[in-house]
């Protein structure tokens, strides 16, 4: 009967079928059955009994040897665990929201690569405890691959922050641009935050990563549009505007030189007035600071310059009254 334990021991104990843990309790089971079925041929009180009692004892310790099932059976059933693992770790992947669609492209590759590695590291082991390591180790490493991003609250939250940090750089670049009017200023400045406010409501509305990147985008696109540079910068819009005080003041002295009514004195007169307006007028336009300045210095000077123009008594009138004058002094000489 030591000699049937022995054996079946050694057997228990090559066999690639059973884990360790397997072959530690069938050998526990062993010395047990060993122990039991002395005792029954000690206690057996004849030589048939005798007999009898180590025929089924010896098959007893026999039979605690149970193999499991066969490596390739226990193989395709770890395969067929982390098959089921990488469809769960996938299915994860694919519906989490606090992902984007190349992040998850970029787990999903990982899973794959993963299931392949164990499946082979499954079909090389030669024993059920390898099986097992290589299936368990398998799972753990598919599971790590589904890393989920930041909470979509929080994207959305830091996008919004973004955005409304944009908002305020694209607002200053409208109030620096001094070749707008101060209309124009407010309006972009109202779209500005028009666009902030529609861009804040988009990404709330959004339910995954790629739409919250995707609404950033287009208001980043939208709000940074909403600046339209001067089609002139001042300086380009004070050399304009001295310009045409120039011309005008030209158009202005010709007036005056044609008005007939004029006597030589008062044209020489309102001309040297044209002449230290159009001075004054060029160096008030080129002192303003912005596009509402210089239109203002405009419109003042263009309104003074046409005045420094003061008609003459038209020649007719002045023909016929100092005939009169004439005609009235002449009347008493001929009496």
């Amino acid at each position: 009967m030591a000699a049937q334990a022995s054996a079946t021991t050694t057997t228990i104990n090559q066999d690639v079928t059973l884990t360790a843990t397997q072959k530690q309790q069938q050998d526990q089971n062993v010395q047990s059955a060993l122990t039991a079925d002395q005792a029954l041929v000690t206690n057996a009180t004849n030589a048939q009994g005798v007999l009898d009692k180590k025929t089924s004892g010896l098959a007893d310790i026999a039979n605690q040897h149970q193999s499991g099932e066969t490596i390739s059976q226990q193989q395709s059933d770890a395969i067929n665990v982390l098959d089921q693992q990488r469809t769960t770790v996938e299915s994860a992947i694919n519906t989490d929201p606090t992902l984007t669609t190349s992040t998850r492209l970029a787990q999903d590759a990982l899973v794959e690569a993963d299931f392949s590695n164990a499946k082979n590291a499954v079909n090389n082991a030669t024993n059920a405890d390898d099986i097992n390591t290589a299936r368990d180790q398998g799972k753990q490493k598919l599971a790590s691959e589904h890393v989920s991003g930041e909470a979509l609250a929080n994207q959305q939250a830091d996008k919004s922050n973004a955005l409304s940090v944009l908002a305020g750089q694209v607002k200053q670049q409208i109030e620096a641009d001094t070749g707008l009017t101060g209309a124009q200023q407010q309006s972009q400045s109202n779209n500005v935050d028009q666009d902030l406010q529609k861009a804040e409501s988009a990404l709330t509305a959004t339910t995954d990563a790629d739409g919250v990147n995707s609404a950033n985008a287009e208001w980043i696109k939208q709000i940074s549009g909403d600046y339209h540079q001067a089609s002139q910068s001042l300086a380009e819009q004070q050399s304009t505007i001295n310009s045409n005080l120039a011309a005008l003041a030209v158009q202005v002295k010709t007036e005056i030189k044609a008005d007939t009514g004029l006597t030589s004195s008062q044209q020489s007169d309102q001309s040297s007035q044209v002449d230290n307006d159009l001075t004054k007028a060029q160096a008030a336009v080129s002192a303003t600071t912005n596009a509402d300045g210089a239109n203002s210095a405009n419109t003042y000077w263009t309104q003074k310059i046409n005045a420094d123009y003061q008609v003459g008594v038209p020649l007719a009138t002045q023909q016929t009254t100092a005939s009169t004058n004439l005609l009235l002094r002449s009347r008493p000489i001929l009496a």
